[in-house]
């Protein structure tokens, strides 16, 4: 028996070995954690994820924010973008990743929070996938 982020880690690692090759690991927000994203960018994955409002911190502009605090950055109040993004980095690891804020369309007072390592990548693009 083992923890569910071992398993599908190792999974990854077999899928990698029988040369399965992925751009992006697509994942929802319970494996969307800084150690999976960790152990996954150490393999050469590119990770896209939802990312739940927990007790997480970012760096940002050399400080520490929660998703909700980063949203207020992102988002302009002026602007009716449903999206926008920052580019953050990881508290333990300092993985750099972006973080694109999304407006939930059925309910306009929340946020959707979507992380991707591959920094390259567009907003649109990382929504798209």
């Amino acid at each position: 028996m083992m923890q569910k982020p071992e398993a599908a880690l190792r999974m990854v690692e077999s899928a990698l070995a029988a040369g399965i090759h992925a751009d992006y690991i697509l994942m929802d927000s319970w494996f969307t954690t800084e150690p999976f994203v960790k152990s996954l960018s150490d393999l050469g994955q590119d990770v896209i994820g939802m990312v739940k409002d927990m007790k997480q911190r970012y760096y940002y502009n050399g400080y520490l924010y929660t998703l909700p605090q980063l949203a207020k950055i992102a988002m302009d109040r002026s602007n009716n973008r449903l999206y926008r993004s920052l580019m953050v980095r990881t508290r333990k690891h300092y993985l750099p990743v972006r973080i694109v804020f999304v407006r939930n369309r059925n309910k306009k007072s929340e946020l959707l929070y979507i992380l991707s390592t591959d920094n390259a990548l567009s907003e649109d693009e990382i929504i798209r996938i």
